[in-house]
């Protein structure tokens, strides 16, 4: 019995405690009731706001609680907050207000704040008239924190690319944009406030388009110039690597007239015999205030005879075939890392990525043994790509020709001749390396490429390594329609059908060509979308069908045998249900190797079309077994995750189409059925978004307004659409002229453009022979006024421009 009591004493010490614990913990639990919220942001429409880059405080009662930040990643801020009470959340977009919205967390757990539509803001950049376009101007668009935003480049009539930004709400908020004509010579235009929509921002610089008159003298010390006593010295003004003017030295002093305004490097040359040594470089800019620029001569360099030839270094389209076999990188750092290439995977396995770790040490890999070949005739030439030349720090090719690491040529490529996110084709100068022992240049068998960063990551792709006879000049253009083809992916069964019904009916109302991708094994079963297609290609010849694979698979991981199944099951399936045989072949997601390439050519395709970053100009219009007319202009963007597609305006696309047509020759606009379709609850559904309909008749309307071809992808290089290989406008600068409209500088600098853009194409191998002024025969300037007024032919006028460029009145930039 008291063993009992004991123990019921005990029970009533221990209930006595818990209920004591009990009576601690609840009351606060109960005074403190949290909720789960999850905080989305909308635009007005309700599409949801994509998280990267956002950033959301809450407060309460003026006090800061919490600060998250958004990423790709999200869907929504997740929070837990103490119920019944007030709270106030303000939303920032790329560091900029975008709004707020005050709420009381009760039994609601979701929370959707409503930010404004984003701004489309465009620069138009003109020199100091107003009136005069600056091209390929860099344009930086910064937020009042100095944070970065965007950037690009401004095309021939001085305008950039439409740049997509937060709107500002606050009024103390703004933008900073920059123009860079170099990285020294920047121009600061007043600061911006867009709201929601679109809008075009005049910029007039500061900048003359030209400095009429400049000098450069050159002293040997802090009080004496170089004289002619010295010897015979030249000055040699050079933009983007490519000399444009060159004066001789008198008493210390070279001349220069009529120089664009920008960012410039002069290399000082003294004449040893019959040849010229280089001896010293330097960076100058010319601008509204400094035209006269005092250089000195590094002694060091002038006591030095060693010549330096020309980096204006041609390729013809001779390959050494032996030199392109298959091999694999092996990488020789430890930093960094190193795969293939497959995503830019289309010349052989010399496909390579490096990246860095952003730590500045240097990422190295070399080939294997090959047979040992002859450079002593011959130019080599990198293909590559740099996602961010600014990072690059570091950038060589070096050869050797024995298996130890003692005979080297190492070749320096300086990183300011990169363009970001373009693939190149650097010519490698073996007679600019620096020698290690005693290589023989007759007997390079290995080859290192070695990349570094300035404390940023950088990605070096590197798509082909090729050995090339060195060429006498010769002068060729690309072909050009100056067309424009639309190429509408994804057609199958049963899917936005409506959508896909309206985007055909408005080309086939607007009488307007337009290529379908049509995916094998989903099509065929949808009567009301089969029945349309055949009819439209039984009566007219404005429509065309693709093949766009089998299960809109990646090709490029099957074999060549597996490619080939694919593309004959999808042909076989569009003969049978629409009696037609596709010859043109759009990659589903862009996708396509050089097992692709063989698999059609066995398939008997003629055409394909992939997207722009995965080729590489210029694109033949003959003589070839199949033609790649890739992807140029789009009219929707997918989203950072993948998922949807950002819509844009027809301005936007107007422009990619405008660009590709200069610098390609023609343009390849594609669409997705998805992009014109309502999304309800983050999921497309058959239903249209007229706004985006709208923008699509704007297109065809203003592409038909401009007077640009509209045409299938087959044939835009048919002999009915294939127009003259130079652009028009540079007819008109040549008849305005030979009229006196415009100066001999200005007309120089229209060739030069064309040269550089690769609408004509000159060897780099071509030196100037001869003399070197600057003065244009008289008999130039009537074939330019009988060419612009068509009683010369083009090739008779073109044969003048090499007299010009053989003459070096012409330099190559």
């Amino acid at each position: 019995m008291a063993d009992k009591i004991k123990m019921n004493m005990k029970n009533s010490i221990l209930l006595t405690i818990s209920v004591l614990f009990a009576v601690t913990y609840l009351p606060a639990l109960a005074q403190t009731p949290t909720e789960q919220i999850q905080i989305s942001l909308n635009y007005p429409n309700g599409d949801r706001v994509d998280l990267s880059d956002t950033k959301i405080i809450i407060f309460k009662e003026n006090e800061k609680l919490s600060e998250l930040e958004g990423n790709s990643n999200l869907q929504f801020f997740d929070v837990k907050l103490p119920r019944d009470n007030h709270y106030k959340v303000e939303v920032f977009i790329e560091d900029m207000f975008s709004g707020y919205q005050i709420f009381a967390v009760d039994r609601s757990k979701e929370l959707h704040i409503s930010i404004p539509f984003s701004s489309g803001v465009q620069f138009n950049v003109f020199y100091n008239d107003g009136q005069t376009p600056i091209p390929n101007a860099k344009v930086i668009l910064k937020t009042k924190n100095s944070g970065d935003i965007s950037q690009g480049y401004t095309d021939l009539e001085g305008k950039t690319m439409r740049f997509w930004i937060p709107s500002v709400v606050n009024e103390e908020d703004y933008y900073v944009p920059e123009v860079h004509l170099g990285d020294k010579l920047v121009f600061y235009p007043e600061t911006i406030r867009p709201d929601s929509g679109s809008s075009q921002i005049k910029v007039i610089t500061k900048w003359p388009k030209y400095v009429e008159s400049a000098l450069v003298s050159v002293y040997t010390s802090e009080s004496k110039k170089l004289s002619d006593s010295d010897g015979v010295f030249f000055v040699s003004l050079f933009e983007n690597e490519n000399k444009i003017e060159e004066s001789k030295l008198i008493r210390g002093d070279a001349h220069f007239s009529n120089i664009k305004v920008g960012e410039y490097k002069i290399t000082i040359s003294k004449l040893v015999g019959n040849n010229t040594a280089e001896l010293d470089n330097h960076s100058v800019i010319f601008n509204e205030k400094d035209i006269q620029m005092n250089v000195f001569l590094n002694q060091t360099s002038n006591n030095s005879t060693q010549l330096k030839q020309s980096n204006n270094v041609k390729i013809n389209d001779e390959i050494i075939e032996n030199f392109q076999a298959s091999h694999k990188w092996k990488k020789q750092s430890i930093q960094g890392i190193q795969s293939d290439d497959v995503f830019h995977f289309i010349s052989g396995d010399q496909s390579l990525r490096l990246e860095t770790e952003g730590d500045g040490k240097a990422v190295f890999s070399r080939s294997p043994k090959y047979s040992s070949f002859d450079l002593s005739d011959k130019t080599i030439v990198a293909r590559v790509k740099v996602d961010n030349s600014t990072h690059l720090k570091e950038l060589s090719f070096s050869f050797s020709d024995d298996d130890t690491k003692s005979n080297w040529y190492i070749v320096q490529i300086d990183p300011s001749t990169i363009t970001s996110g373009k693939w190149q084709d650097i010519a490698v100068d073996l007679s600019k390396g620096q020698i290690t022992g005693m290589p023989n240049i007759k007997s390079i068998n290995k080859i290192q490429v070695r990349i570094a960063d300035n404390n940023q990551k950088v990605i070096l792709y590197l798509n082909e390594i090729s050995v090339h006879k060195k060429d006498v000049i010769t002068t060729k253009l690309i072909d050009r329609c100056n067309c424009v083809a639309f190429r509408l992916d994804d057609i199958q069964d049963f899917w936005l059908d409506d959508v896909q019904l309206n985007i055909l009916e408005t080309f086939k109302r607007d009488n307007t060509p337009i290529t379908i991708g049509i995916i094998g094994n989903s099509f065929g079963d949808d009567k009301k979308l089969v029945d349309y297609i055949k009819k439209e290609l039984e009566t007219q010849e404005q429509i065309e069908v693709a093949n766009h694979g089998w299960k809109h698979e990646d090709f490029t991981l099957s074999t060549y045998d597996e490619q080939l199944d694919l593309l004959q099951k999808t042909n076989k399936k569009i003969s049978e249900t629409l009696l037609k045989k596709p010859t043109v072949f759009i990659p589903p997601m862009n996708q396509y190797n050089n097992d692709t390439i063989k698999a059609l050519k066995e398939a008997e395709f003629t055409y394909f079309s992939s997207e722009i970053d995965k080729s590489s100009p210029p694109y033949k219009f003959s003589g070839l077994e199949i033609y790649q007319f890739p992807e140029t202009a789009v009219t929707g963007n997918l989203n950072s995750e993948g998922m949807l597609f950002l819509k844009i305006d027809h301005m936007e696309t107007l422009s990619q189409i405008e660009y590709s047509n200069q610098k390609y020759g023609f343009a390849v606009v594609t669409l997705h059925p998805q992009e014109f379709s309502v999304i309800k609850n983050g999921t497309y559904v058959n239903e249209i978004d007229s706004n985006q309909f709208n923008e699509l008749k704007e297109l065809i309307k203003s592409v038909k307004d401009m007077k640009i071809k509209t045409v299938l992808i087959s044939k835009i290089n048919s002999k009915d659409v294939v127009t003259s290989k130079i652009p028009s406008w540079v007819k008109n600068n040549a008849g305005w002229w030979a009229d006196g409209k415009i100066d001999d500088n200005s007309f120089v600098l229209g060739i030069q453009f064309l040269i550089k853009e690769k609408i004509i194409d000159v060897p780099q191998t071509a030196q100037s022979s001869g003399s070197t002024s600057n003065q244009i025969p008289s008999w130039i300037k009537n074939n330019a006024k009988w060419w612009s007024t068509g009683e010369i032919s083009e090739e008779e006028f073109l044969k003048g421009i090499e007299f010009l460029i053989h003459q070096g009145v012409i330099r190559q930039i």
